[in-house]
């Protein structure tokens, strides 16, 4: 009877040790798409958060940082992201071949599991007038709906508001799809096939840039 108590002792820590280092596991390892949401509009692009830049569904006790550059048929794109277990912030911009531009940086602190606070400034220029056509901060909240649908109710400090909705999934091992929407009608969406870890194949449908195609790389 000792030796089956013994046993039993045995078999329990064991067991308890293996949940314990599964529990570390980074499911990015394997499930590259999987992620948290990133913040906000960002010229149609960071503000698709979507899961194909998310690197990860757990939350990190420390910073994580996202860098990526897109070349693009019709526009080129830029961005550097970062994260930690309550605040995160995102610098994104994109200018296309018409000198056409919109920027934007933003900053998020989470409030409660599933809701944050955000704040930041965009800028954009026209590509007709080449003039400054929209430079203001702004401010929101941020929620995560079912079926990972990242949303942003967004208030500029000139007085007007929207809601922006994006999210994203992988199709297969390799093949991804993202979308974004607002009230305003903005819109894209962008579907992309991994050709290397690091290195993805696009194709863009978006209501300010147009369409096109091209590769984006991934840090």
């Amino acid at each position: 009877m000792f030796y089956k108590f013994l046993t039993g002792i045995i078999l329990f820590l064991l067991s308890q040790q293996a949940f314990s280092e599964a529990g570390d596991l980074d499911i990015s390892s394997t499930q590259p798409w999987l992620t948290t949401a990133l913040e906000g509009r960002e010229a149609l692009d960071c503000r698709l958060s979507d899961a194909f830049y998310r690197r990860e569904i757990i939350v990190h006790e420390d910073w994580h940082f996202v860098e990526d550059i897109s070349v693009l048929s019709q526009m080129v794109t830029g961005r550097f992201s970062g994260e930690d277990a309550t605040n995160s912030f995102s610098a994104y911009a994109a200018y296309n071949y018409n000198h056409q531009h919109d920027a934007i940086f933003m900053f998020n602190k989470r409030i409660v599991e599933q809701l944050k606070g955000t704040i930041g400034v965009e800028f954009e220029r026209d590509s007709t007038t080449h003039q400054e056509i929209e430079n203001e901060g702004f401010f929101g909240l941020r929620y995560m709906l079912p079926l990972m649908i990242d949303a942003l109710y967004r208030v500029d400090f000139t007085g007007s508001h929207k809601l922006e909705l994006n999210s994203g999934f992988q199709l297969t091992n390799k093949a991804s799809f993202m979308w974004f929407w607002d009230t305003d009608g903005d819109y894209r969406f962008t579907l992309a096939y991994e050709l290397h870890k690091h290195v993805y194949l696009s194709v863009v449908a978006d209501s300010i840039f147009h369409v096109g195609g091209g590769l984006r790389v991934r840090f």
